[in-house]
């Protein structure tokens, strides 16, 4: 979870993910590893189809759109209800089947915003929304890009695409993720 474009970039990131932790955390009982690509947590109490909101982690670029703070509010405001509308295509029967939704919407005539969400695989329909609210609740005012997850959903927004949306368009709920190419690391334990 997220962004993978094949099941071969799929293995490799989860091979990665499964070495590199048992590598980090080799005395851990319980310890959580996400990568652009892919996710990896373990632990010795069950943990599967139960909302973890902890840990929170965000990520988010420097760049503001504005200096001006009512420009900026405005803009807060205007993410904030987009990422949320994205929220809730993943709630919906449609898009349940795939435990994700993207949204491209244009913000000014120059400016598109990519937004994903996404849930892991073991939650229930009834727990989506309290998953994903909770990660957008660590979305701080003011940052125009970033990355909001919990151990069970993320949530991102650019001003660029972050996921490849050919792969998007043609996955089935048996291809979940999307494509990135990039190797970053979180570690918690």
């Amino acid at each position: 979870m997220p962004w993978r474009s094949s099941t071969n970039d799929c293995q490799v990131c989860e091979t990665f993910a499964t070495d590199d932790i048992s590598r980090r955390c080799p005395i851990e009982k319980e310890a959580g590893i996400w990568f652009d690509g892919c996710r990896r947590r373990y632990s010795n109490r069950n943990i599967f189809s139960i909302v973890a909101e902890a840990p929170r982690v965000a990520f988010f670029n420097g760049m503001t759109v504005s200096s001006n703070l009512a420009e900026q509010d405005r803009f807060d405001t205007y993410i904030l209800s987009i990422i949320n509308d994205t929220a809730i295509l993943v709630e919906t029967e449609a898009a349940r089947a795939k435990k994700f939704a993207t949204k491209e919407k244009n913000i000014s005539s120059s400016q598109t915003l990519y937004t994903l969400v996404q849930c892991a695989s073991d939650l229930s329909g009834t727990d989506y929304g309290l998953c994903l609210r909770g990660a957008i609740a660590y979305i701080p005012p003011g940052p125009e890009g970033g990355t909001s997850f919990n151990p069970n959903c993320i949530v991102s927004y650019e001003l660029s695409p972050s996921y490849n949306q050919t792969a998007v368009a043609a996955l089935t709920p048996s291809a979940r993720g999307l494509a990135h190419e990039n190797f970053h690391s979180w570690l918690f334990s």
